[in-house]
C-alpha cells in the first residue's frame, strides 16, 4: 500500500496520436462540416441561398482562423520550442527539473 502523500508515478503510454494530431484532424473535420453545411444551404436553400452559403463559410473559416490563432499564441506563450524537462519523479530515479545537471 502507498502512502496518501506520494502519488504513483505510471509509466508514459506511448501513442500514435499527438495532441498535435488530434486537434489538426478536429479542425479538418469543422472545416468539412461547414463546407458540407454551405453547400447544402446553396443546393437547396431558397431565396439568397448564395448569399447564406457565404455566410456559412464565413463563418466556419472565421472560427477555424481564431482558433488557430489561439493555438499560435498560447504556443507562443509556453515556450512549446524549449527542450522538455524530465518529468520522472526523483522517487522514481528521475532528476527534479530544476535539479543541476
Amino acid at each position: 500500500m502507498t502512502s496518501p502523500s506520494v502519488p504513483e508515478s505510471r509509466p508514459p503510454v506511448p501513442s500514435s496520436l499527438s495532441a498535435g494530431r488530434i486537434i489538426a484532424g478536429l479542425m479538418l473535420a469543422v472545416l468539412v462540416w461547414g463546407v458540407y453545411l454551405a453547400v447544402g444551404s446553396y443546393r437547396y436553400g431558397r431565396g439568397r441561398a448564395d448569399l447564406r452559403a457565404a455566410t456559412i463559410l464565413a463563418a466556419t473559416l472565421a472560427f477555424l482562423g481564431l482558433w488557430g490563432a489561439m493555438l499560435w499564441w498560447r504556443q507562443r506563450q509556453t515556450g512549446r520550442d524549449e527542450p522538455s524537462q524530465s518529468v520522472t519523479p526523483p522517487e522514481a530515479g528521475g532528476q527534479p527539473p530544476d535539479a543541476p545537471r
